[in-house]
């Protein structure tokens, strides 16, 4: 009797299945901290870019501000056997900015700067359940942002833009990684690294006028070294499967 009731008392281990549709919230980071463009110049406008001029000598910087990233996601997930292969989209909210500058000794500042304030992604992934709760994935896709641009200087030279505008939709990619943990059979949460890059921008601008450089005439055109605008993000996620 007493084998009887350890057998019918023995807990049933729990199982998790894949298949279905979630949606869920995200937050994170996003950052680049190997971004290292500077502002290059065009002086005889033949289109190529790198031209010296002695009034900068060597001092340029490039910066990438990082940023708190924040959104909704919503997917769907088929297993087989071991294997989960899907699709999602998200949504994030983030304020990051690339600046590529150059410092005349006159002395005065040149910076073009790009932002990006909104992302989404629609990607693939596939996976590999190393148990029922733990589902490790990679994924990629295609990402879009609208990408503001300014150029900031305090000269008076004439500032004016040449091949692109003050606004861009800008289309890419994103890939990337992560690990998923079944918390209850509704609720799971993610840790997932992921690479983004819309692509090399089309912005230049023109600086012309007597003030431009060093009191001499000038015309030239301006545009950084680094043309991508590319950055990592690494985000926790929360889902609920239905």
């Amino acid at each position: 009797m007493a084998k009887l009731e350890t057998m019918v008392s023995a807990p049933v281990e729990e199982t998790f299945g894949w298949t279905g549709f979630y949606i869920g919230v995200q937050a994170g980071v996003a950052f680049n901290p190997d971004d290292d463009g500077v502002l290059t110049f065009d002086t005889d406008l033949d289109g190529s870019y790198g031209d010296r001029i002695g009034a900068f000598g060597d001092n340029f910087e490039g910066n990438f501000d990082e940023s708190a990233s924040f959104g909704v996601h919503v997917g769907y997930d088929y297993q087989i056997d071991r294997f989960v292969l899907g699709f999602l989209l998200d949504i994030n909210k983030l304020d990051i900015s690339q600046e590529q500058s150059g410092f005349s000794s006159t002395p005065a500042f040149y910076t073009e700067q790009r932002e990006l304030d909104f992302l989404a992604t629609g990607r693939l992934r596939a996976g590999y359940l190393i148990t029922d709760r733990f589902l490790a994935y990679v994924t990629g896709g295609i990402a879009y942002g609208d990408v503001d641009y300014n150029y900031l200087t305090d000269t008076p030279a004439t500032v004016r833009s040449r091949g692109g505008s003050s606004g861009s939709d800008d289309l890419g990619y994103a890939v990337g990684a992560g690990l998923e943990a079944r918390i209850t059979q509704s609720i799971s949460m993610t840790v997932e690294y992921r690479y983004t890059d819309l692509g090399e921008g089309d912005f230049v601008t023109n600086l012309s006028g007597p003030a431009a450089f060093s009191g001499r005439a000038a015309s030239t055109d301006s545009r950084g070294s680094d043309r991508d605008f590319d950055f990592h993000t690494v985000q926790v996620k929360l889902s609920y499967r239905f």
